[in-house]
């Protein structure tokens, strides 16, 4: 998507499902190795959803050629496996002269419980 086509308030949004495939691939990638991400009550890595927005912003919004420049992060409550993450999207702000984008970026569980709260800047392709 060309920045003269985003409009502010565009909106954008995925559902993941969490497998225990994806917190043993995303261990042995980083070798973050934690005991919080092991056994029956694991905690699944931040980053790892946090990385799931990467698949929002460089597939749809604003998509392929998207640089992330910059993003602001909290982490409100844990994600387990087994758990549906919706991860929305929606462009707040517009900056013309260095043809980014602001989105304000949070993520859900299935039960409609927010798990993360950011925002990010993404250069937009010419």
């Amino acid at each position: 998507m060309k920045y003269e086509e985003i409009m502010i308030r565009r909106y954008s949004s995925r559902v993941f499902n969490i497998t225990q495939f994806m917190v043993d691939t995303f261990s042995l990638l980083t070798g973050d190795e934690n005991s919080v991400h092991k056994g029956e009550k694991a905690i699944v890595h931040g980053m790892l959803i946090a990385s799931l927005i990467s698949n929002l912003i460089g597939n749809h919004l604003p998509g392929d050629g998207a640089i992330w420049a910059s993003h602001n992060i909290k982490f409100i409550q844990p994600v387990f496996v087994g758990d549906q993450i919706t991860i929305s999207a929606i462009v707040d702000k517009k900056e013309d002269r260095s043809r980014q984008i602001k989105l304000n970026v949070d993520a859900y569980n299935q039960n409609n419980d927010i798990v993360i709260s950011s925002s990010c800047w993404v250069k937009v392709p010419e």
